[in-house]
Parts: C-alpha cells; structure tokens; sequence
C-alpha cells in the first residue's frame, strides 16, 4: 500500500520500521504481537491502544518526543512528560548538570539541546563560544560564525557533522529546526572542492587557533541513562580536553599576555 493511503499512525509506524530496518515479522517478535497485527496498524485497519504504541515504540527505539508524537497520530494523549528545566521538579538534574561542568573546569564543558543551543556552559567554555547572542548555536557557530575561521582542520570537522545532522534528522524526522540547520551544514560543506580525509586520527575533534597557537582538543559526550522525560533525554553535556601538552597548558594557565 501507497503510504499516501496509510493512517497517520501507519505513516509513522511505517517510516520507523524502514528507518529501523525491520520487517513486520521482526517487529512484531520484538513487540510481543503479530505481524498480522502490524500490518492491520499500518494500514489502518486497526487501531493500537497506549500500551501498544509504548511497546512499538520501544522496539523500535523511537526517542521520546517522537513518541509523543506517534501517541497522537494514534490519536492518543502523548504519556511522556517534557518538563520545562526550570521547573521545581528538574532541581537534582540541573544540579548535576552544574556540578559536572563546573569540576570539568580548567577545561571547557557545555550543555546542549536537540537543536545544538547551549543550554549551559562553564567558565572556560564561554571563553571559547565568545560573545554572541543570548542564545549561542554551536551549528552556527561552526558552520557560519566566528568558529568557521577558528577552527584549523575545519573542513575536516564540517564534513564530519554532516553524520551528525543527519543522525538528529532521523531521531526527529518533523522538526523543522533541525531541517534548517542540516541545510545550512548542506550549503557550507558543498563550498569544499572535495570530501577531506577523515582517517587521519582515530577521533576527530577540532584544533582552535587562538593567537599563534593550535590547541588540539579532545571531547567526550555525556547524557543521563534511561530517561522517561523528553527534556532529559534530549541534553547531552559535551566535555572538551587537551589533547597535547600545549592545550594543557593553555586551558589550565589561560592564554599568553601580549
């Protein structure tokens, strides 16, 4: 059947099993049902209660907002909260969040959202994003702000977040957010004349020139385990560390007085 004739939660249903890359027999295995049953939802022929759309969804490892989502293609109330950070609530998290970032420092680590925005950042980091908006996007920073001309082995780096944007695109196929950015990633790595060699280093991170010096930097991603809120499970602390001697010394000493 044409997916222009499937239900709204059949679209859906459908576009995460190919994106899975699973049929309805494994789906259904995975699910605890049928594939008949898979197939009827697909096309309407049946409708899933809340409890189906959860085991779906979790076999399918469909993050969380999409799954809100799906609940509503069900024409279902989506049952995963999304809790504003600021709330009451949320308290313990942003204390971890602050409690990470600041005992990272003498090196730079910030928090980001599904749509790369920093949500918070240490000392060192701020250092690093420079002045800039309320609202600093490290996208833009990368691809079309101060970063692009900072950034040594910035083909390199552009290149390889062209995985990345695309991994978020797969993760939230209707945000258009996201959607923007990918082709302001698309335009910017389109200007380079041919693919870089991205097999040089076994992790591929940047090196910033600040001054006459290369600080070649190392990064670890960090996100909380087994998230039922859609706010946390879209956070994910990005922590940056000297990758030689000289980056050492420059985050931990600061930069060299005139």
């Amino acid at each position: 059947m044409e997916a222009s004739n499937l239900s709204p939660f059949g679209r859906e249903l459908r576009h995460w099993r190919r994106v899975r890359g699973v049929s309805q027999l494994d789906l259904a295995l995975e699910a605890a049902t049928t594939s008949r049953h898979v197939s009827f939802l697909e096309t309407g022929r049946s409708r899933p209660g809340a409890e189906m759309v959860d085991r779906l969804g979790e076999a399918l490892a469909v993050p969380l907002r999409e799954r809100n989502l799906l609940m509503e293609a069900a024409g279902l109330r989506p049952r995963i909260a999304e809790t504003p950070l600021g709330a009451p609530a949320m308290g313990p998290f942003r204390e971890s969040l602050t409690r990470l970032l600041s005992q990272h420092a003498p090196f730079p680590a910030m928090v980001i959202d599904r749509h790369f925005d920093v949500v918070e950042a240490n000392e060192p980091a701020r250092a690093m994003l420079g002045p800039g908006p309320d609202t600093i996007n490290v996208v833009e920073l990368t691809y079309a702000g101060a970063w692009r001309e900072t950034i040594v082995n910035w083909e390199q780096v552009a290149w390889d977040g062209m995985k990345r944007i695309r991994e978020a695109q797969v993760r939230h196929p209707s945000d258009a957010r996201i959607a923007e950015l990918a082709e302001l990633i698309t335009k910017a790595v389109a200007e380079l004349s041919s693919p870089p060699d991205l097999n040089s280093e076994p992790v591929l991170c940047p090196h910033f020139r600040f001054g006459d010096q290369v600080i070649r930097t190392l990064s670890v991603t960090a996100h909380f385990g087994s998230t039922r809120d859609v706010t946390l499970e879209e956070l994910q602390a990005e922590l940056i560390y000297p990758r030689d001697e000289v980056a050492e010394r420059f985050f931990r000493e600061g930069p060299p007085t005139p």
